[in-house]
């Protein structure tokens, strides 16, 4: 009997407890995104390559810095949907100026 009721107790302490770790996972990951879009450098790539697996598609794009003529290399995450850009079309990444390896492709 006491069991019973300690694991109808314990059920809804641990949703609690887990559902508000999830929240704070998606509270950080959402500041993070939010903060490369807003001070972080928005710039125009070339589609170099696409590539299709099993999972889906992957693109790399390349842009070059006028100023300093540096070129920078993008790679997508997965896409699970069909594309629209082919190589040689233009697509939006989103760089921190601070750190360039963290940016965001917009598709």
């Amino acid at each position: 009997m006491a069991r019973d009721v300690m694991n109808t107790l314990l059920l809804p302490f641990s949703i609690v407890f887990f559902g508000s770790l999830l929240i704070q996972l998606l509270a950080v990951v959402i500041y993070k995104r939010r903060n490369t879009r807003r001070y972080g450098k928005q710039v125009v790539a070339t589609v170099k390559q696409i590539q299709v697996w099993l999972d889906g598609w992957y693109v790399t794009a390349v842009w070059t810095d006028m100023v300093t003529q540096r070129s920078y290399t993008f790679e997508s995450k997965c896409i699970a949907y069909e594309l629209k850009q082919h190589v040689g079309d233009s697509v939006i990444v989103h760089v921190d100026p601070k750190n360039p390896e963290r940016y965001s492709m917009k598709f």
